[in-house]
């Protein structure tokens, strides 16, 4: 049975009725050069891994479903006349990786997912894979406008990180892989992200069989 035990956890979400204030909180403390730059969901998971331990070995494992919505939809917009400076935007580095470059976090090993209701699935296999024994798995997404009515990105900004490790020393939750099915169906990071900010444990499918189990320590 694999095991993953959870250290640290952090997750933050861009109010919907943000102003500039919030933007400005966002930017603080970041590069000017890098900053003006970052997506909203950049930003997002600046904030949450500041709050991360860092280290060049720990390894990054990163999950999004639609990664920088807006910038697709800022470039997708601007035809029958494509904007180079929107083509630019929309295939610039996805927003941890815009993160880790205005944190100057170099890493070792970097592990960028894409996916959708199993996602979060993948991102825990992958960090259990991981050559480090310590890994930080941050994911989130950003909110879209006409995408959404698609169903091609979400409803709310957000971003949340954990820490994860091989020890059991002052964890504060852990996940079991376990070959026993759950009644749960697959979820979006939306609802891992609820999931995270309330003290009850939960179950989630595992892709092909089984289920990953979180439990509050």
């Amino acid at each position: 049975m694999t095991e993953l035990f959870v250290q640290k956890i952090s997750r933050h979400h861009w109010p919907d009725e943000a102003g500039p204030d919030v933007d400005v909180a966002f930017r603080e403390g970041l590069p000017r050069n890098a900053v003006r730059r970052m997506s909203r969901l950049a930003l997002l998971c600046a904030r949450v891994l500041r709050e991360m331990p860092y280290d060049p070995e720990t390894a990054v494992v990163y999950a999004s479903g639609m990664s920088e919505a807006r910038n697709l939809e800022d470039y997708l917009d601007s035809f029958p006349e494509p904007s180079p400076t929107r083509f630019q935007a929309s295939v610039h580095p996805a927003g941890a990786q815009q993160a880790l470059i205005a944190l100057e976090r170099p890493v070792r090993e970097f592990y960028p997912l894409v996916g959708d209701t199993n996602l979060f699935d993948q991102a825990l296999q992958t960090a259990a894979l991981a050559e480090s024994k310590e890994v930080v798995l941050v994911a989130g997404e950003e909110k879209g406008t006409w995408l959404l009515d698609l169903g091609l990105a979400e409803a709310r900004s957000f971003a949340f990180a954990l820490h994860l490790s091989r020890r059991s020393e002052e964890a504060q939750a852990v996940m079991h892989r376990r070959e026993s099915p759950t009644e749960e169906t697959a979820v979006k990071l939306t609802r891992i992200f609820d999931r995270l900010g309330k003290r009850t444990d939960w179950e989630i499918p595992a892709i092909p069989s089984g289920s990953w189990q979180w439990q509050w320590l």
